[in-house]
């Protein structure tokens, strides 16, 4: 299947910071040289990380451009991206589909960066939850984790 290049996708997400990050990781390394990936800025947390990431970039009414080429800034800041606790935790297909990208388009290090967050993401909510908890369902969180 051809993409066609001029194709200005605008991403108008209005979820969790932890989902915004994710669904950018996975559709960045996919750009092609003339493709253009617009994102609408939902989240006063993301406006300012997009500002300090991407200074070279202009941010117009909340809205940034992303091209081929910040896939190398993404490549190399996956620690700041991902190093906080998330506000959700994502179901298995979500960190499946991550993995997979992170491991076979991202730096090698990544990839273990990743897991490592999602290690203590987990730990952290089911710290949080653990008295609402069946031993079932932290069974299930870890499968979920430790895939």
């Amino acid at each position: 299947m051809e993409i066609n290049p001029d194709i200005n996708l605008l991403i108008n997400i209005k979820k969790s910071e932890l989902e915004n990050i994710l669904l950018l990781l996975g559709i960045i390394p996919f750009l092609k040289n003339n493709s253009t990936l617009s994102y609408k800025i939902n989240k006063k947390e993301i406006n300012i990380y997009l500002k300090k990431t991407f200074n070279n970039k202009k941010i117009k009414n909340r809205i940034i451009k992303f091209d081929f080429n910040d896939f190398k800034i993404f490549n190399g800041k996956i620690n700041e991206l991902l190093n906080y606790k998330w506000e959700l935790v994502p179901g298995k297909f979500i960190l499946d589909n991550i993995r997979y990208v992170l491991n076979n388009y991202y730096n090698e290090s990544n990839f273990e960066i990743f897991q490592k967050s999602s290690y203590m993401n987990y730990k952290f909510f089911i710290q949080d939850k653990k008295k609402e908890m069946t031993y079932e369902d932290i069974e299930s969180l870890l499968s979920k984790c430790f895939h």
